[in-house]
């Protein structure tokens, strides 16, 4: 059997600290198909395509410097899928809602996702050998009208900006709200929604300045259905390994971290 490979390339959200296993912004990459490029090294790895949730430079490293002209420079031409038009994407397809794309053995489809109120933000429901894997990239929820195309996931790996506060802010104008649902919500949401694996990444400080406390308070998140998963830079997964199983939990007190993350909106 040909098992599928996916890589957690980075874990650190948009935050000054690190720490050794948290050094790196977002990237994932299912078999040879690269989500986020939030460090110019994941170009190195020569993927086939290139899919963009939003357009913060720590999911889309040109950002950070707007004065270098060409940021992709000799892999300018790579396929690269995003709803606006990345800075140096020569070959840039516009995404399209609910559309399915077809790279190599995987299809994707975007899920508008709510987030940000400067730049647009979709997550991707992944499909390939009949697993179905959901990224959502930095989130605050996922719209209704899209929960039918979520359900019963093999994985999501989702945003771990803040494990129990929802990190939101609103639009004077509008009062639209925008920014991170804390940890505990999203595993909730999508356990409700029937997901079998969780993987959690984008971390803010209160994961970061501690990881081994904040492993701790992610995996006490598993149950008898979902597995809840930590992730560290440079994670791999073979998605058939990712078999729910029941864990002990760890007899430690909950603490909840002082510090609250940074993040980008």
């Amino acid at each position: 059997m040909i098992r599928m490979s996916l890589k957690i390339l980075g874990t650190r959200g948009e935050i000054e600290e690190t720490s050794e296993k948290h050094k790196k912004h977002s990237g994932i990459l299912i078999e040879d198909v690269l989500f986020d490029l939030g460090e110019p090294i994941y170009l190195d790895l020569h993927p086939k395509a290139i899919f963009l949730s939003h357009l913060h430079p720590d999911h889309y490293f040109p950002e950070k410097d707007k004065k270098e002209e060409n940021p992709l420079r000799e892999h300018s031409k790579i396929p690269i899928y995003s709803i606006e038009k990345p800075r140096g994407a020569e070959n840039w397809i516009k995404l399209k809602k609910g559309k399915e794309y077809k790279v190599g053995n995987l299809t994707v489809i975007p899920i508008p996702t709510v987030h940000s109120k400067k730049v647009k933000t979709t997550g991707f429901l992944i499909k390939t050998k009949g697993k179905r894997i959901l990224y959502t990239s930095d989130l605050l929820w996922i719209k209704k009208k899209w929960h039918d195309k979520i359900k019963n996931l093999d994985l999501v790996i989702t945003d771990g900006s803040s494990f129990d506060k929802d990190l939101i802010r609103r639009d004077k104008e509008t009062g639209q709200p925008y920014g991170h649902a804390s940890v505990k919500k999203l595993v909730k949401f999508f356990k409700d929604k029937g997901a079998k694996n969780i993987i959690i990444t984008h971390y803010g400080k209160w994961l970061v300045e501690d990881p081994k406390k904040g492993y701790i308070k992610i995996k006490e998140l598993t149950d008898e259905k979902t597995k809840v998963i930590p992730a560290k830079d440079g994670d791999e997964f073979s998605l058939e390994e990712l078999i729910t199983t029941k864990e002990i939990k760890p007899l430690v007190p909950k603490v909840i971290a002082k510090v609250e993350p940074k993040w980008g909106l």
